[in-house]
């Protein structure tokens, strides 16, 4: 019974105990394991560890079923009546700005609580609503309570992984699968790779920590009434909103991603900005940025884009790939020197001011919240505080967009340097070029010439005061691929013979597919979006029709061996295959007028809906019940009016949103780290004796 740990009864022979045990499991649970099961366990060998692999192969995403139904007060029916008497209350107000890119900004009003609907049928119609959501969800209407989805050694190793805190489970990057390692060497990477860094990270005091947080607020109320006719109402109201609801701290939190594909193994360093005080205006900052990289040249939008661009025409014969990639991007982007860069491109250029142009960004609140948003990085790492003195934090909103508007700058100023580049692109901080040698260039030879695009690279605003001034900082570097016939680039391998390109889709060897099992309590559409995305992603980055199948066919084994049945997998195979395989190519090129009824489309659809949020679980009542119950209270009872006939309000139907149930992941890896009775200080006191990380 190695997979099945418990306590024996001894009233009972072992095949009795054995037959008792397994009699208790839920078949489903038993029949549905998935067999394809890892994890990566960075422990050092002294470190010993109970059997791990049958819970964390689960994967973090993996969310145990509840064993009872939803009880009423658990449902979200005070966002729904919250729901309907604004759309309600609003109904015969003017229109207001629906413009696409503000919805981008949204949180709900907390200090204003619409009033009840002056017409009594409407409130008639809610107390229905509601009566018919708690017959239900009620306890006498419940089915009896269900055991666990989890094995009892799952159920186990969960228990002791929760009260054994010295053991650290964690992500790894690039989605390569769950990792544990001891606390200790956690904080100690965390350290070595990141915080001993005194030119990017300085420690703080509380009571600095406690100024800094002071001035940041004051600050973020100034950008409001400062800019406030800059802004529009939809911007103050959400960065307003977005202060008044922070809780606990306000400030920011590390935490870190497992390097496997790396050796020696290192960190991701993320700081996530969820729930913080500068959250809010960062999401702004990130809104008002993607309005002007849209307009960049060299930007790569996705894999898709990249492998339509590459395959859809013709190359010379004698063309070379290669790729190149920036060294700790983020960190290396120095706002002394990217703020002036960035404003007088938009400013003084030609090709800038039209972007300015065309983006309508206003310079001056950009200029404010991004010198704001890079030089308030505040963050915790367990009873420690810190500042990132130097570039952006991954993890921040806006740090994608500032890192690619950056460098695209460079980009255009050198790329046309070179007529050799006969295609470039880039996604944040991996580059593809296809280089063609020159026979016309008299003073250089082909290699040389490679090596001076690769100069122009590393040396963007090398005599730049900011870098002249400050020699503890370098401009930032990029590493490139020796030129060939292959590369691979995000998610593609692109191959060239005789100026003819092909596109394959990439799989990293690392990756350990550990696809949502079939026992997790996530709703049945997951599945189907998981099928349908393999299937779009297979037919769009594979060039020949030969590779397309073959991948399909690896994503069905895969999901059988995360425990799915080939009975459930096959129809939604079927239908997706019909849909994306057999359907005619569609051109990703919109007309503006296209993409603006589309728009319109999509907010009219949003305003016809009224929400209902509910945690997924299988014991609830279905989704038809409640559409049932929506229609039979709300838009059509029984010998009354239809809706449409009591209210100018736009919503037909309910949307039931389901959230998930808790996470391996949030249960056993929480963003704010599990450091209940450990101080990271007295480690990272520690190891800032220890000579083996001097400088």
């Amino acid at each position: 019974m190695k997979n099945f740990q418990y306590i024996v009864d001894t009233n009972y022979s072992p095949y009795a105990n054995a037959i008792r045990k397994v009699a208790s499991i839920p078949t489903y649970s038993l029949i549905r394991q998935p067999k394809n099961i890892a994890f990566h366990n960075l422990c050092l060998n002294s470190t010993k560890l109970p059997p791990l692999k049958q819970l964390l192969g689960l994967g973090l995403n993996y969310c145990p079923a509840p064993t009872t139904g939803t009880t009423f007060s658990q449902t979200g029916i005070d966002k729904f009546v919250r729901d309907y008497r604004t759309k309600i209350f609003f109904a015969d107000l003017p229109d207001i700005d629906r413009n696409g890119d503000e919805k981008l900004l949204y949180l709900p009003s907390t200090d204003w609580t619409p009033p009840k609907p002056i017409n009594p049928e409407l409130v008639s119609r809610e107390n229905g609503f509601i009566s018919s959501i708690e017959n239900l969800f009620s306890p006498a209407s419940k089915s009896k309570a269900q055991p666990t989805t989890l094995l009892p050694n799952q159920t186990f190793a969960l228990q002791w992984l929760q009260s054994n805190e010295e053991i650290v489970v964690f992500s790894s990057d690039k989605n390569l699968g769950p990792c544990v390692i001891e606390r200790d060497r956690y904080v100690e990477f965390a350290y070595k790779f990141h915080l001993s860094d005194t030119n990017t990270y300085q420690r703080l005091t509380l009571a600095d920590t406690r100024l800094l947080r002071s001035e940041l607020i004051r600050k973020i109320e100034s950008f409001t009434s400062i800019f406030a006719r800059s802004l529009s109402k939809m911007d103050i109201l959400f960065l307003t909103r977005s202060l008044n609801t922070v809780t606990g701290t306000g400030l920011s939190y590390l935490y870190q991603l497992a390097k496997i594909h790396k050796q020696p193994i290192k960190t991701r360093a993320i700081i996530s900005y969820s729930g913080s005080y500068p959250e809010g205006i960062a999401r702004w900052l990130d809104k008002e940025l993607k309005k002007i990289t849209k307009h960049m040249k060299y930007i790569a939008k996705s894999s898709r884009q990249v492998a339509q661009e590459l395959t859809s025409r013709t190359w010379p014969p004698d063309i070379k790939l290669f790729t190149l990639d920036a060294v700790s991007m983020y960190t290396n982007i120095h706002l002394g020197h990217a703020l002036p860069v960035i404003l007088n491109f938009l400013q003084n250029t030609e090709y800038g001011k039209q972007v300015h142009l065309n983006s309508t960004v206003q310079l001056a609140p950009l200029e404010y919240a991004l010198e704001l948003v890079m030089s308030y990085n505040l963050f915790a790492f367990g009873d420690t505080f810190w500042r990132q003195t130097s570039g952006t934090a991954m993890g921040g909103p806006p740090a994608p967009e500032y890192a690619t508007l950056y460098f695209a700058i460079r980009e255009l100023e050198i790329i046309p340097l070179f007529p050799e580049i006969l295609y470039y692109t880039r996604y944040i901080d991996d580059g593809l070029s296809i280089w063609q040698d020159s026979q016309d260039s008299q003073e250089s030879s082909p290699s040389e010439r490679l090596l001076q695009f690769k100069n122009c690279m590393n040396t963007f605003g090398s005599d730049h005061s900011f870098f002249t001034e400050n020699p503890e900082h370098k401009p930032l570097q990029w590493t490139f691929e020796d030129p060939s016939t292959e590369a691979v680039f995000l998610d593609l391998r692109v191959t060239t013979q005789e100026g003819n390109i092909k596109t394959q889709l990439y799989e990293k060897e690392l990756n350990l597919y550990l696809y949502i099992p079939a026992t997790s309590c996530h709703p049945p559409s997951i599945l189907k979006s998981i099928i349908f995305g393999a299937v779009h992603r297979a037919k769009v980055l594979n060039s020949s029709a030969e590779n397309i199948m073959p991948c399909i066919v690896k994503t069905f084994q895969r999901l059988l061996a995360r425990g799915y049945s080939s009975d459930t997998l096959k129809p939604l195979f079927q239908e997706a295959t019909n849909k994306i395989l057999r359907a005619n190519s569609i051109d990703d090129t919109q007309t503006e007028d296209t993409q603006t009824e589309n728009a319109t489309a999509d907010i009219t659809a949003i305003n016809d809906l009224l929400y209902f949020q509910l945690k997924f679980n299988p014991l609830d009542p279905q989704r038809n019940s409640l559409h049932h119950a929506f229609n039979e209270t709300i838009v059509s009872p029984p010998r009354k009016r239809h809706l449409s006939q009591e209210t100018n309000a736009p919503f037909k139907r309910l949307q039931i949103c389901y959230k998930k149930q808790q996470s391996l992941g949030n249960i056993l890896s929480p963003r704010k780290g599990r450091f209940t009775n450990y101080s990271v200080a007295s480690e990272l006191e520690k190891l800032s004796k220890n000579s083996d990380f001097g400088e």
